[in-house]
Order: structure tokens, then sequence, then C-alpha cells
């Protein structure tokens, strides 16, 4: 039984050894291409998706601005200020769930609104765009859904599991178009086979020295896996804590109710000590006859 113990112990090490984290982790992803002392990979990878030439780029606070003393903090994956006049917002979903769709949008909405400093105008000089990198779409939605929901407002969403699989279907204009993306979620090997077809791209060489650096380095990295699964009991405690909350209300305003009840009986027991009709006190009382006739 030892043996068996054991051998099960030394499986479960060999596995999490061979966790190899890719940028579907955010916290990958944003240790690789928004570090404020290389933004090389960002920039190239911007670049190749905005189809523009960056000449400045900063990476603004990530921490919006929390509404009221209750509210909990609120954090973007990454905000960047490019060419000192758009704004991009970058959001790495390691799995797809609608309320978080909902959540960046939310959030997008909040940065745009912080930006609007100009009077009491609209500022139609700065770009706001927000960049989904989302993983868990279906596979029968498109590959990447564009948005504009004005001339200086738009949002990307990239179908990460489409465009990972283009790697694997050999299609070689698809995939020297989607590069940037397709590495990010690459194993080990599949990356070092990318990096052969693809070894004179300095980004593509660069991302898989940083990834292997990171890897290497023990790093524990949530898996989208993990990450998932820590939200959804998270909000289980959020609810388990409301509901506490909720109980204890209704606790009181079930004492509360209970506390009248009490006292319009003990007004019902003196009205029938005086002879008072049982028709009037249950008039004014809103007691039913058989329970003041049950007071007698």
């Amino acid at each position: 039984m030892k043996k068996e113990q054991k051998k099960k112990e030394e499986d479960k090490e060999e596995k999490e050894e061979k966790v190899y984290y890719t940028s579907k982790c955010d916290g990958v992803f944003k240790a690789i291409f928004c570090n404020e002392n290389d933004l090389s990979l960002l920039k190239a990878l911007l670049e190749d998706k905005l189809n523009i030439k960056i000449e400045t780029m900063k990476l603004l606070n990530n921490e919006l601005v929390i509404d009221y003393v209750g509210d909990k903090i609120k954090h973007v994956d990454a905000i960047v200020e490019v060419n000192d006049k758009m704004i991009v917002n970058i959001e790495v979903n390691g799995y797809y769930a609608g309320w978080r769709a909902f959540r960046n949008f939310v959030y997008f909405c909040q940065i745009i609104v912080s930006r609007i400093v100009n009077g009491q105008s609209y500022d139609l000089k700065n770009e706001f765009v927000q960049i989904n990198l989302t993983y868990g779409l279906s596979k029968k939605k498109e590959i990447v859904r564009n948005i504009e929901y004005s001339e200086n407002v738009k949002m990307l969403e990239f179908n990460m599991d489409k465009i990972r699989d283009l790697w694997y279907y050999n299609d070689e204009e698809e995939i020297e178009k989607y590069k940037y993306l397709i590495m990010q979620d690459l194993d080990k090997e599949q990356l070092d086979k990318f990096c052969e077809k693809f070894k004179g791209d300095d980004v593509i060489m660069t991302y898989r020295e940083k990834l292997n650096k990171l890897n290497d380095g023990g790093y524990h990295f949530l898996t989208p896996e993990e990450e998932e699964l820590y939200e959804r009991n998270t909000y289980k405690e959020m609810g388990r804590d409301e509901g506490l909350k909720e109980g204890l209300e209704q606790g009181r305003v079930e004492g509360k109710e209970e506390g009248r009840k009490e006292e319009k009986e003990e007004t019902a027991r003196n009205m029938l000590k005086d002879k008072v009709d049982v028709a009037l006190i249950s008039k004014y009382t809103n007691l039913p006859t058989s329970r003041i006739m049950t007071l007698l």
C-alpha cells in the first residue's frame, strides 16, 4: 500500500515538473510582454495586429479607479499608451465566460471615461482599442472579431484556439499572418519546431528565450483551469458571505414581525378582558378571529 502511495506521489511530482507554462496564462503574458524594462515584444505584437508604426509607447497603471468605498480593487491585464494618442487595453482570457466578456467591456468603458478630460466635450483626439486574446471560443466563430463602436473606439477579439490550430493545419499564409499569436500557446516541443521554421525572426526567437527562462525559474503560475476554479470558489465564498448577510437581515425582519405579532396578541388579550367583541378586536389588530379565540 505504501509503495502504491509513493508511486502516485512520484507520478504527481513528475507531472508537475512537466508543466510548461505558455502565454495562455495571463501572468506569463504580462511577465514576457509587459516588462517595463523591455517592451520590444509588445511593440512587435501591437504593430503587427494594429497595422501601425509605433514611435513611442509606455505602460499605464492597470489598476482602475474604485467607484465607491465597498468596491473591490479592479485590475486589467495591460493598458498601453501608443504614440501619445492611442490607448490600448489588452486582456488575456484563458477561458471563455460570458460574464468575463461583459466585465472586460465594462472595464474598457471605464478606461475610456477616465481619459475624457477635455472639459465638457467628448475627446475625439485619442483612439481607444481593446484587444482580447480569448481561449475557449467556439471554433465556429470567426478567427478575429472587429467591432467599431465609433470612429475612435474599437475592440478586436482573437479566437486564440482557432489561431493556434493554424499551425497544426499547416496553413502557410495564415501562419505567417498570425505567427505572433500562434506562438503564445505552443508547448515546448511545438515552439521549438515553430522557431525552426521562423529561425530568422528575432521576435519569435526572443519570445522562446524569455518563455524558457520563465519556465526554468521554478515559478508557479495559475493555469486557465486553476484560474477558473479559483474564480468560481471566490464567487462561491462571496455568495456565501452575502447569503449570511441576507440571512441575518432576514432574521431581523422576521424578529420584528414576530415582535409585532406578540404585541398584537397582547393587545387582543387585554381587549378580551374588557369584553370587547371578537370581530372588533380582529378589525383593530388584523388578527384572525380563530387566533383570537385561542387567546381566551
